[in-house]
């Protein structure tokens, strides 16, 4: 299996795959018997049941068994419709029971609630990044000789001052860099600086100059990360700016081996990564932010999402110690 960082070139590309579930002309199945129906047999002289007190109508017994129905159904549901109102008066996970496929039996999954909140906390600090490499020599009019290539990722902003986290791999051997933060309304492009940089621990910082307050990103604690808790990507991948996607933690302290680098204690998730998603937060249910998306699995034969984030807990050392301002939750 190869492992490569999850970075997009300038070229914008997506593919849908669809499978529609197509059903049939017919309104539904219509069951045919492939004997003939026997002839009604003579009527004959009609009596009272034994059963049935003399004198009473067929027809009302057939409404009091209606009634006595309606009532045990209310009266076996009511619990239920209890249990569900307790749960979002004090806001719990709802509950749903659901049969799988072994002899009937019933598994309790818990229905999560959206998302949204989370990712309105943390989108409007990601941001979409784009470095101009270095196109090599001119040609003797001093014209480059090719279009200078380009490389995407993404980045969020540490403070309302302009310092933002990345990728180192996204800028290296970047001549220039542009940043675009996104409102509901307008796109802002911003010239970015590098103010840090690191190719072992495969990260960048940078700085842009704005004339408002920046939207910023909260810090939460990836140690306190369990495998098997929710967690959102952010970024644009392929070029497809404020995507998300969701997934769990799949394993923590991976390490990976990427061109002839080593990089440990990673976050695995399944939450789709790809390229374009470099340098873009790992974000919990909370909204805070718990990694950096890094690096993808790549291989002909895989068949499943397997991205890898380098957690805060290995981060914020190294931006204390360059003095680069953050916020994290106070505990």
């Amino acid at each position: 299996m190869r492992y490569s960082h999850a970075q997009s070139t300038r070229r914008r590309c997506a593919q849908t795959l669809m499978s529609p579930l197509r059903g049939g002309d017919d309104d539904g199945p219509t069951l045919m018997t492939s004997t003939a129906l026997p002839k009604e047999a003579p009527q004959a002289e009609k009596k009272n049941s034994p059963l049935l007190p003399s004198g009473v109508p067929l027809w009302a017994w057939g409404l009091i068994g209606v009634a006595t129905l309606g009532f045990l159904f209310t009266t076996l549901r009511a619990p239920r419709d209890r249990m569900a109102e307790r749960a979002r008066a004090t806001g719990q996970p709802r509950l749903k029971r659901v049969a799988n496929n072994t002899r009937g039996r019933k598994v309790a999954v818990i229905q999560q609630e959206s998302f949204a909140n989370a990712v309105a906390i943390v989108k409007p600090a990601v941001v979409s990044i784009m470095a101009t490499l270095d196109n090599g020599a001119p040609n003797a009019n001093g014209v480059p000789q090719n279009a200078a290539p380009t490389q995407m990722g993404s980045g969020f902003f540490l403070d309302h001052t302009g310092f933002l986290l990345t990728n180192y791999h996204v800028i290296a051997g970047a001549v220039d860099i542009r940043v675009t933060r996104f409102d509901k309304l307008h796109q802002h492009l911003y010239a970015a600086d590098v103010v840090f940089q690191d190719p072992h621990l495969d990260l960048a910082v940078l700085k842009v100059q704005s004339q408002t307050q920046l939207p910023t990103v909260l810090f939460g604690s990836s140690n306190q990360l369990l495998v098997g808790d929710w967690v959102m990507a952010i970024g644009s991948p392929f070029g497809l700016d404020q995507s998300v996607t969701a997934g769990i933690v799949s394993a923590k302290r991976q390490s990976l081996l990427i061109n002839g680098t080593e990089y440990t204690g990673l976050l695995q998730t399944d939450a789709s990564v790809n390229p374009g998603n470099s340098g873009g937060p790992l974000v919990n249910i909370k909204g805070e932010v718990v990694g950096i998306n890094s690096a993808i699995a790549a291989s002909p034969d895989l068949t499943a999402d397997i991205g890898f984030a380098i957690p805060v807990q290995k981060i914020t050392p190294i931006l204390d110690r360059e003095g680069i301002p953050y916020f994290k939750k106070v505990r």
